[in-house]
């Protein structure tokens, strides 16, 4: 991997550990496979936004943010930074965990 890739995957661990919650035998219920992958399930779906906004506030052009997701379509990637935008305004548990996942990749919410 280069040094690019090594940023994106930091930054989805970082978001991955902060929104972590445990299975009864210990496994995280949100992985990089799921955040990755197509699963909509609601929590993972709110970590993959969260995902976004941090690799957007690290700098990251949206067409490359599509494609580390999945090559998932540049719309669909600005609809998750309206969704977090909502989400953070709204909801304390989601804006707590972003604001820790900042504070871990160095950056503010944008």
């Amino acid at each position: 991997m280069n040094e690019k890739e090594d940023e994106l995957y930091r930054i989805l661990d970082n978001v991955i550990q902060c929104c972590s919650v445990l299975e009864n035998d210990g496994r995280a219920k949100v992985s990089r496979e799921l955040l990755l992958g197509r699963c909509r399930k609601e929590n993972v779906v709110m970590v993959r936004t969260m995902a976004v906004s941090q690799i957007y506030a690290a700098g990251f052009t949206v067409s490359t943010i599509a494609d580390f997701l999945g090559n998932r379509a540049p719309q669909s990637i600005h609809h998750m930074l309206d969704k977090d935008y909502f989400l953070y305004r709204n909801n304390r548990a989601y804006r707590i965990a972003e604001n820790e996942a900042a504070i871990l990749n160095k950056h503010d919410h944008p």
